[in-house]
């Protein structure tokens, strides 16, 4: 799954703490983030870490938007 997908599919609240675990464990910052979800530019690494914290998650799930 493409990440931006997993993205678009969580609620808003679901979506803060999504981007607020990956900024803190992939130590980028608020700009950075939205930067890469729009060019799918993650590095290996944080593809590993963002992979955890959707497995953590539960996967893809709907929710508030």
């Amino acid at each position: 799954m493409v990440i931006i997908d997993y993205y678009s599919n969580l609620g808003k609240d679901d979506r803060k703490v999504f981007r607020d675990e990956v900024m803190a464990r992939c130590g980028i910052q608020y700009p950075t983030f939205y930067r890469k979800m729009k060019k799918d530019n993650w590095r290996k690494p944080e593809v590993e870490i963002i992979a955890a914290i959707i497995k953590r998650m539960g996967g893809a799930k709907g929710g508030s938007r």
